[in-house]
């Protein structure tokens, strides 16, 4: 994050590799490939370093639980003390079942349906709630009851335009220019607004838009407006580390700057007032990294170019394909060999299935491991079974020790998923 500031000198440029070729190639000999691969370790260093810069006091980390929601992962947060930013039941289900207190789980809406907010509800989990008319149902539905209203600041955020989150175009949260509205349907219903949050968008580049954002929605924050406030959230959208020049921001100076105000209205409160953040990929992203295997090379038309067809696909990850994110791909089995230009293909019947196009990397060969880095976030969390390929296989380093979280399907195990699950009368014939 630019501006202001500020870079973390302690740690080097570039996203970290967690894994050794040896590690890898065992890996994928055991289970086979693609592998996610994650590190609680990590996972454990960016929360405590987070929070650490939270200069305000009371503060906490609520985990975009989003970005990956893999058990070991939330569980890791839940030991920690941090809470979770849930925007479905199932998540809060899951969260739960981690082990997460009802008070650590913020169930944040967008386009909400009459059924999930009531199943949320009758959980005991705030809602946090981002329209005008969603605001009003509830308000009808539970009167008197405590709800977190979700601002939308008016600036424009985030890495790429479908990861802005704010701005006057925006699907998210409730423009400031209905604060009246918001004030009428709370008096009306008798709503006890404890919390007021915002989000502008996701791999913010500059502290300004994240200061600017913020300041936008804390200057509604009045005792007049709304005298019950336990909380403040400023949402998440820290930017982490995906190419080799990048750094990793400091973002003490944001929250000094932050404390400030804060302490103006908590001074005009008479009371503590928490503040909030969420991260998603700060997170988790630089804790996991994707372990595929290049199965073939094919020489395209103009001479030098060499295409790299590999076992993973966009159903794996799909951020180079949704958004045109970069992610470092190193060569685990061959990390000497002379460097040569490829374009690095999945395997799923689409010409759009890319992960990196004219990059620079030691010498592939057919069998060997290859790792795509920063890819603990929006990975596996948005992965599908597209042309009926399994997800990969989930392996986990907790306390050092590397734990099976989860097994990539077998080709008749997907086939009889369906079946099941559509109640088809057929049965699959086993592999010969």
């Amino acid at each position: 994050m630019g501006g202001a500031g500020a870079y973390n000198d302690a740690e080097p440029p570039g996203p970290p590799t967690l894994i050794t070729k040896s590690e890898a190639e065992n890996l994928v000999q055991q289970y086979g490939s693609p592998i996610y691969f994650y590190d609680t370790a990590t996972v454990i260093d960016r929360f405590t370093r987070l929070k650490a810069q939270l200069v305000h006091t009371p503060s906490n980390v609520f985990y975009a639980m989003k970005a990956n929601y893999n058990p070991y992962i939330l569980s890791e947060v839940q030991k920690l003390g941090g809470g979770v930013e849930s925007i479905s039941a199932a998540e809060i289900h899951l969260a739960l079942a981690v082990g997460f207190a009802k008070d650590k789980i913020l169930f944040t809406t967008n386009t909400l349906q009459d059924e999930e907010m009531h199943e949320v509800h009758n959980l005991g989990v705030l809602l946090n709630i981002d329209s005008v008319s969603r605001l009003k149902k509830y308000g009808e539905a539970y009167p008197n009851s405590r709800v977190c209203v979700r601002f939308n600041p008016g600036i424009l955020a985030g890495e790429f335009k479908q990861t802005q989150t704010a701005g006057e175009d925006s699907k998210f949260g409730i423009p400031l220019n209905r604060l009246d509205q918001v004030l009428s349907i709370i008096k009306q219903y008798n709503l006890n607004v404890v919390g007021i949050h915002q989000h502008p968008g996701s791999g913010i580049q500059h502290s300004e838009e994240f200061l600017n954002s913020a300041n936008a929605v804390l200057n509604i924050i009045k005792k007049e407006n709304f005298p019950n406030i336990e909380f403040i959230d400023l949402g998440g959208g820290l930017k982490v580390r995906y190419k080799p020049t990048d750094r990793e921001p400091d973002f003490r100076g944001i929250f000094t700057i932050l404390s400030g105000v804060l302490k103006e209205i908590t001074n005009d409160y008479g009371r503590d007032i928490e503040l909030r953040i969420e991260p998603g990929k700060f997170i988790v992203a630089e804790c996991g990294h994707l372990l595929l295997k290049a199965i073939e090379i094919k020489e395209r038309t103009e001479p030098g170019k060499i295409n790299i067809g590999t076992d993973s696909s966009f159903s794996h990850l799909l951020r180079p394909v949704l958004y045109g994110a970069y992610h470092h791909l190193l060569n685990l089995s061959n990390p000497d060999g002379p460097p040569k230009v490829y374009q690095i293909l999945g395997n799923i019947c689409e010409s759009g299935d890319v992960f990196a196009d004219d990059r620079e990397v030691p010498t592939i060969r057919e069998n060997d491991v290859l790792c795509l880095l920063t890819a603990g976030a929006y990975g596996y969390s948005m992965g599908s079974l597209y042309n009926l390929r399994p997800l990969p296989t989930e392996i986990v380093r907790v306390d050092g020790k590397l734990v099976l979280a989860r097994r990539k399907q077998k080709p008749v195990e997907m086939a009889e998923s369906i079946l099941r699950e559509c109640q088809f009368p057929a049965k699959v014939a086993p592999s010969q």
